[in-house]
C-alpha cells in the first residue's frame, strides 16, 4: 500500500494472495476452539488474525470458522487487553 501498489498491479502479489487465502481455507477446515480459555496455539492464530483484521490485510467473512474463533478470543479480557488502540 505504501507504494500504491495493488493486488490487482502485481502477479507476485496475485501469488501471495493466493497463498494466504489457500491458508485461510485450510485453517477454517481445522476443528477450533469454541470455548476459552484458548491453546497456546489458538492464541497466535487469534493474534494472527487479529493482526490482519485490523491492518484490513484480510477479510474473515468467508472463514466463518476463524472468525468465530476470533469473536470467542475478543470475549478474552487478556486478549483484548493486548489489542492496538481503535482510533474513531
Amino acid at each position: 500500500k505504501q507504494d500504491n501498489i495493488q493486488v490487482a498491479d502485481s502477479l507476485y502479489l496475485q501469488r501471495q494472495q493466493g497463498r494466504i487465502d489457500s491458508g485461510l481455507t485450510c485453517l477454517n477446515k481445522f476443528e477450533l476452539p469454541k470455548a476459552l480459555p484458548l491453546s497456546d496455539g489458538a492464541l497466535r492464530l487469534a493474534c494472527f488474525l487479529s493482526w490482519g483484521a485490523y491492518r484490513e490485510r484480510i477479510d474473515l467473512t468467508s472463514y466463518p470458522a476463524l472468525a468465530a474463533m476470533l469473536a470467542l478470543a475478543n470475549t478474552d479480557p487478556v486478549f483484548v487487553s493486548t489489542a492496538p488502540p481503535v482510533i474513531a
